[in-house]
């Protein structure tokens, strides 16, 4: 079975992330500029400048634009066809997770750690998305693994495959979202330094007294520019806590390793590689645009929007650690295990990296301005796999006493709460979303989930299956009813759909802004127009005219006389508005 464990593991992870997996319409921004481009590109049969709503939008590389442009052009457009680059990913980063894991871990461990994360709640979601974050965690796990690999092997034919496969991959996180993937392939490379080193229990002792002192400076230097200091808030800001953590543990990595020093040749060889793999396309983009062009609009939509999110999404230095748990929940709970230094000491080398690489890299995004869940994804699942040991370990007398203990009151506590959950799941959707076609996608769920839970609570063996069945019947419950609730007048789709309509009778219609999601039903280019004294102009003219703006917004474009052809939706508060009457639309 231990050899043929993947081929369930990869039926299981297919069939969870590709149920009902069209159910729910594009809304949110960041899944509309995945979804949207790609359609662009068939219609435009333009594959290198990725554009949004007729403007090129080079924020992020076009790998994943590709991968969904792929599936359009066999099966069309649609929620689902967007998704589904997404969900083969998912799917292939729980077996890989098994296959690399389960000779340096161990069969169960690997078995356990890939299944911990296809029941993680955030990193499932994530996977039903047209989203970036689980194939850049897929391209940036297989990288440090293979390069890890490459830095392990013996023969030099093996590095040097591993080294190649670890340059592809790492070519692939850079074509997925650019210089992101470095932190954490540089966190792998010291993880894989440090668990080396003869004198590791020194190393460690020095490395967490500096972190937990960085911690602690970067929370003071957040109060004093929030508090204290707001006018040298810049100042304070800087990123000092980061550069000494980083500084630190690459002085432990390289002063005390037990790997010789030439090893990192093959890390680097691994980012040359993949930089290679990225240049093409930069190149084909320089050559279309121009160098002029191309820094106008990077710094209108990379430097600035960076500047923008770091704002919007600026959170403690504490954030992640106090997120990190419910992102893997129920298994998040077992976290604390994980600083056992008995634990520490005796589990398997495998172990000791994954540790080392999921702890560095969420240090180092505590230490960054912007926090957003997505930003540590990749390291999730070296950060299962370490759980993934623990829950192996449940009832076979190798765990101590307290933690024993505290695996036996997570797991009743896990299941007494995925049956509050479930029950609760349904009794909500038959309240506020019924419906029977809902219904019948959410009563197996939930009876399979209920199922579990029961035989679970009479059986100690089975637990941490109940478990894992339990939470992963009671995640798609959630995700599925929530995408049911994403339509009608919470999605963009009608009104886009409406203003295409008049677009292609040919009507003139302007837009207020960009919305990603509006862009992927609409089809078509709806130019922008925010100038108020033009609107107003236009709204004052002969021609007839329409306007895509949201209600508040309507002050403040000075319009006073208008006609309503659409909306307000709930969704943005979105309306369509005319300066006449205008006879319906017809079909594109």
């Amino acid at each position: 079975m231990g050899n043929r464990f993947w081929i369930v593991l990869l039926c299981v992870a297919l069939v969870a992330v590709f149920y009902a997996l069209g159910v729910g319409d594009v809304r949110e921004d960041n899944e509309g500029q995945r979804a949207a481009p790609p359609a662009t590109m068939l219609r435009t049969g333009d594959y290198i400048i990725p554009r949004l709503n007729g403007e090129p939008y080079l924020v992020k590389p076009p790998l994943l634009y590709w991968a969904i442009a792929g599936v359009y052009s066999v099966a069309g457009v649609s929620e689902f066809t967007a998704r589904v680059p997404t969900a083969l990913c998912g799917a292939a980063l729980v077996v890989s997770m098994y296959l690399f894991a389960r000779k340096a871990a161990g069969e169960r461990a690997a078995r356990w750690g890939a299944l911990a994360l296809l029941a993680s709640p955030y990193a499932f979601q994530r996977m039903r998305f047209a989203e970036l974050d689980i194939p850049l965690t897929l391209a940036t796990f297989l990288a440090i693994l293979f390069a890890r690999n490459a830095t392990l092997s013996d023969p030099v034919q093996q590095r040097i495959r591993f080294c190649i496969l670890s340059g592809v991959s790492f070519g692939a996180a850079v074509m997925l979202k650019g210089p992101v993937p470095f932190l954490f392939f540089g966190a792998g490379l010291v993880a894989t330094l440090v668990a080396s080193s003869p004198q590791l229990g020194r190393v460690m002792n020095i490395g967490i007294k500096v972190s937990v002192a960085a911690f602690g400076l970067e929370v003071l230097l957040k109060v004093l520019a929030s508090r204290v200091l707001p006018a040298y808030a810049n100042l304070v800001s800087a990123p000092i806590a980061l550069v000494v953590v980083m500084l630190v543990w690459a002085f432990l990595a390289l002063r005390y390793s037990g790997l010789p020093l030439s090893v990192i040749g093959i890390w680097l060889g691994a980012m040359l590689i993949g930089v290679l793999l990225a240049l093409p396309w930069g190149l084909a983009v320089l050559h279309t645009m121009g160098w002029d062009s191309i820094r106008a609009m990077l710094n209108n939509q990379v430097v600035e929007r960076t500047y923008v999110a770091s704002e919007i999404n600026s959170g403690a230095p504490w954030y992640f650690l106090v997120m990190i748990g419910p992102m893997l929940a129920p298994w998040g709970f077992l976290l604390p295990l994980q600083f056992s230094k008995r634990e520490w000491e005796r589990q398997s080398d495998m172990y000791r990296f994954c540790v080392l690489v999921s702890w560095l890299s969420v240090l180092v995004f505590s230490l960054i301005a912007g926090k957003e869940y997505e930003y540590i994804l990749p390291c999730i699942p070296f950060m299962a796999i370490a759980l993934g040991h623990h829950v192996a370990q449940i009832d076979t007398g190798l765990l101590s006493p307290w933690m024993e203990r505290w695996c036996k009151y997570w797991q009743i506590g896990a299941l007494v709460l995925l049956i509050v959950a479930l029950l609760g799941g349904v009794v909500y959707v038959a309240v506020e979303h019924f419906s029977v076609g809902l219904f019948a996608l959410i009563l197996p769920l939930a009876a399979l989930g209920l199922a579990a839970c029961l035989i679970s609570l009479r059986s100690h063996t089975y637990r941490s299956a109940g478990v894992f069945i339990a939470s992963l019947c009671a995640i798609l419950l959630f995700l599925i009813s929530r995408g049911d609730e994403n339509t009608g007048d919470e999605s963009p789709k009608r009104i886009a759909i409406r203003a295409a309509q008049y677009v292609n009778a040919g009507y003139t219609v302007e837009s207020s802004k960009v919305y990603p999601a509006f862009d992927f039903y609409a089809q078509t280019v709806i130019p922008l127009e925010q100038s108020p004294a033009r609107v107003q102009e236009k709204f004052a003219g002969e021609k007839p005219y329409i306007y895509l703006t949201r209600q508040s917004l309507i002050k403040v474009a000075g319009i006073k006389s208008y006609e309503v052809l659409a909306g307000p939706i709930e969704f943005k508060e979105l309306m369509l508005v005319a300066n006449r009457k205008l006879p319906e639309p017809t079909s594109p």
